[in-house]
């Protein structure tokens, strides 16, 4: 960087090399001696050329090392040279071409021009400053402001556009309210009933002598089962059935090809479907869920004459079949028994009547969870009824487990219940005779040894069942250990005993009498232990009476008695207080203390309270009617 001087003498100016700053020297012109003063450099500024000339700020000149800008004043571009003498004497007053000599300017001039300067560098500092600050601020608003306005302008737009979605958007509703009408406030799955659960609830009738039994329909409701679409109804509407008729909900009749999976004891049948139904839709079946006292149900059936009609209630109670039967509540028709299962019932106050048997449950999703088979009138402890009653609906996965089994193998349609000749027996039951010292009962059905009738179809089916229920008992050596297999072994007492009452009168009897031997011989072989005993008896202890299920148990002969006219042995079974009457005319060979295996069926729904009038201790008995009794050593 070059120092610019100007001689005192001769005015000669010139620039020599900055490390002369502050050195005495000679004017190449003149010889005089001047003083080589340094000066202040230019201060830097980076920015635009434009953005300078808005701010007042002038680009500098190519000579400034550092290529920025300089402030724009009024000031020369060379600062005043000093004056400057030579060594050792007076100033030399030689003038410069063409000039007169400067006069000598006195001392107070010097400090004045010196404190002007100081003042104009101070004062040009601060408006370097100002200014250098105002164009820094103006530079950041034009960057920062014109990105700001340009992301806030594409923002407003995206905005824009929206708005103008939400607005057809809101345009496209209005005009499918108009057209299909807007929904109430407050609407619940209610309301989505005629379109989801409507296309997959049938009503299901029997056709007897080639007509429908308009008084014995049932409901129904569709469920997939390995890809097939299927119909999960109530047994009871099978039974003494020619065919089924099966009604969508658009009116449109079927008919069904058969059965295809079955639990009598639970009410339940499933159904095959002759041909495809177009329009029908599988019912969603709950997974799991958790039911609460208070959480809204719905049902759905065909009660009477009326079709596909809807009602809306609530959870009362979940609780299993046992507990329901301990309560003693009063059921519009007899309760079925899976003595294994022992399965639960949901209780809702949602109106159901008899012709909504075999009907989807459902919850607050639309999900079925339960299958509609008794309406329950509550008793109060006075025995009064009161009219309130509730629906009782199976939990669902009872009915998943039997339309697991569905096979493709096609069920005959189960014989019709033989109900008449019940109430017929109950009607002639005698009051016991006088006492006669024995323990008799105070009241109760007639246990009898009268056969059913049957045909040779129902008989044939008897054998087939007691033939099944004999592989499945002998897998376990007929010594259960679980609810399950107790169930087995009741359900072959039942059948037993249903075969040992048919008459020589009945077709098939010979098989099945057969069939029923086969399982008393196989019992006789069997090495009854008192373990075993106890576990089977820790069963049959537990079970309630049921008019017609199977009990099987082993007791030890306490005496006999006189029943209603006929003989009857007093058994209690082995390991607990529990006693059972047996009906038998047996009962006079049999000696006290003798041991054996009982297989039967409950004489009646209730248990009997008898007196030994020996002692005149009161018991509570069992009544059972049974054929097949096994004497064990």
């Amino acid at each position: 960087m070059a120092i610019s001087v100007t001689c005192p003498d001769c005015e000669h100016a010139f620039s020599v090399r900055d490390e002369y700053a502050g050195k005495r020297g000679k004017c190449p012109r003149c010889g005089g001696v001047f003083r080589a003063e340094p000066t202040e450099p230019a201060v830097g500024v980076a920015m635009p050329a434009a953005l300078a000339a808005r701010s007042g700020i002038s680009l500098g000149g190519a000579s400034q090392s550092n290529g920025g800008f300089a402030i724009d004043t009024a000031a020369a571009s060379h600062p005043p040279a000093p004056t400057g003498r030579k060594s050792g004497g007076k100033a030399k007053k030689k003038p410069a071409r063409g000039h007169q000599a400067s006069p000598s300017m006195p001392i107070w001039g010097w400090i004045t021009i010196a404190v002007l300067g100081v003042a104009g560098f101070v004062g040009g500092a601060l408006v370097y400053t100002s200014r250098g600050s105002e164009a820094i601020a103006i530079a950041e608003r034009i960057d920062d402001g014109s990105e700001a306005d340009k992301t806030k302008q594409k923002l407003l737009d995206e905005i824009g556009g929206l708005q103008k979605e939400i607005d057809t958007l809101k345009a496209n509703l209005v005009a499918a309210e108009k057209a299909v009408g807007s929904k109430p406030k407050g609407k619940d799955a209610f309301g989505n009933i005629e379109k989801h659960v409507i296309p997959g609830v049938v009503k299901v009738f029997p056709y007897v002598n080639g007509q429908p039994r308009i008084d014995n329909t049932a409901s129904g409701f569709l469920i997939e089962v390995n890809g097939k679409v299927l119909v999960a109804t109530t047994y009871r509407v099978c039974e003494g059935a020619e065919k089924i008729g099966i009604k969508l909900g658009t009116g449109t009749e079927y008919e069904a090809e058969g059965i295809v999976a079955a639990a009598e004891n639970q009410d339940i049948v499933i159904l095959k479907p002759k041909s495809e139904m177009p329009g029908a839709e599988p019912l969603v079946m709950a997974e799991n869920v958790a039911l609460n006292r208070g959480d809204t149900v719905y049902a759905i059936g065909n009660p009477g004459r009326q079709e596909f009609t809807t009602s809306r209630g609530v959870v009362t109670r979940v609780l299993a079949q046992d507990k329901y039967m301990e309560e003693n509540a009063t059921f519009d028709v007899a309760m079925r028994r899976e003595t294994a299962a022992n399965p639960e019932y949901i209780e809702h106050d949602a109106r159901i009547f008899p012709g909504d048997y075999g009907g989807p449950l459902l919850n607050a999703n639309l999900e079925v969870i339960g299958m509609n088979q008794l309406l329950v009138t509550m008793t109060l402890n006075d025995q009064r009824s009161i009219v309130q009653t509730y629906g009782a609906a199976k939990r669902i996965q009872h009915i998943k487990a039997v339309a697991a089994k569905a096979t493709d193998t096609i069920l005959p349609y189960p014989p019709a219940p033989k109900e008449e000749k019940k109430a017929e027996k109950k009607d002639d039951a005698k009051e016991p005779p006088a006492d006669d010292g024995e323990a008799k009962p105070d009241d109760g059905d007639t246990p009898t040894d009268e056969p059913k009738d049957g045909d040779a179809a129902a008989t044939d089916e008897l054998t087939a069942k007691i033939d099944v229920l004999y592989k499945e008992c002998d897998a376990f050596d007929w010594k259960p250990t679980s609810d399950e297999q107790y169930g087995k072994l009741t359900e072959i007492a039942r059948r037993v005993t249903e075969a040992k009452l048919l008459t020589d009168a009945d077709d098939g009897k010979e098989s099945a009498d057969e069939a029923a031997d086969k399982v008393l011989a196989r019992l006789n072989e069997a090495k009854w232990e008192t373990t075993d005993a106890e576990a089977v008896n820790k069963f049959a202890a537990a079970l309630e009476p049921v008019q017609d299920a199977g009990i099987c148990f082993v007791g030890v002969v306490r005496g006999v008695t006189s029943l209603n006219g006929a003989s009857a042995i007093i058994f209690q079974m082995e390991g607990s207080d529990t006693l059972a009457i047996v009906a038998s005319e047996k009962a006079s060979g049999i000696q006290p203390g003798t041991r054996g295996i009982v297989l039967g069926q409950f004489a009646s729904g209730d248990k009997q309270k008898i007196k030994n009038k020996q002692d005149d201790k009161e018991f509570t008995a069992i009544m059972v009617k049974s054929k097949g009794l096994v004497t064990l050593q």
